[in-house]
């Protein structure tokens, strides 16, 4: 895969999918040529526009690709567990999410914003993670810190109720990776 002519690190390839690491300089750019390569022959390249939200979060199902919708994130407690139904987060804790298409220091995330709506991008208000580093992953994937809400603030879309079992989505709803907690 090339993006403007830069090979991209490669995750999975199979004959109905690629899952790839878009090179870094493609930050900043509203839109960019893809080619596929292989075996030496190069396809027709295609342009994709770059959206704002390029942060890719890991799903539970990586490397295949997840079914349409929302799906459960990777996502690790702070004890250490995998984020599911028998070990979710408490409000307030920390979770950690691994991404790629971040960069150390603070990360914008939606905390189960609504589902979009046509022109919404301007009123959508953030939460922050903090990535970092991820050990034992390749370069281009970074954990993400994120404390899950505990209190009304901004960005806040929804406040779990401590004791009760509820699924949240950290991006938009239907379209975000969930997250159990309790």
């Amino acid at each position: 895969m090339l993006f403007d002519g830069a090979p991209a690190e490669m995750f999975h390839v199979a004959p109905d999918q690629v899952i790839c690491v878009v090179p870094p300089d493609v930050v900043n750019k509203t839109s960019v040529t893809v080619q596929v390569v292989s075996a030496g022959q190069a396809f027709a390249p295609f342009i994709v526009f770059v959206g704002d939200d390029i942060a890719g979060l890991l799903t539970r199902s990586f490397p295949d690709l997840p079914p349409h919708g929302s799906v459960d994130g990777y996502i690790l407690n702070a004890d250490g567990t995998q984020n599911d139904t028998d070990h979710p987060a408490a409000p307030g804790s920390t979770v950690t999410l691994f991404a790629t298409g971040v960069a150390p220091g603070p990360v914008p995330l939606l905390w189960n914003a609504p589902a979009q709506e046509r022109g919404d991008y301007e009123f959508t208000q953030y939460v922050s993670g903090t990535a970092h580093k991820a050990p034992s992953f390749i370069d281009a994937v970074y954990a993400i810190d994120f404390q899950i809400p505990d209190q009304p603030g901004p960005g806040v879309y929804a406040v779990p109720v401590p004791g009760v079992l509820t699924r949240f989505e950290i991006g938009r709803v239907g379209s975000g990776v969930g997250v159990y907690v309790k």
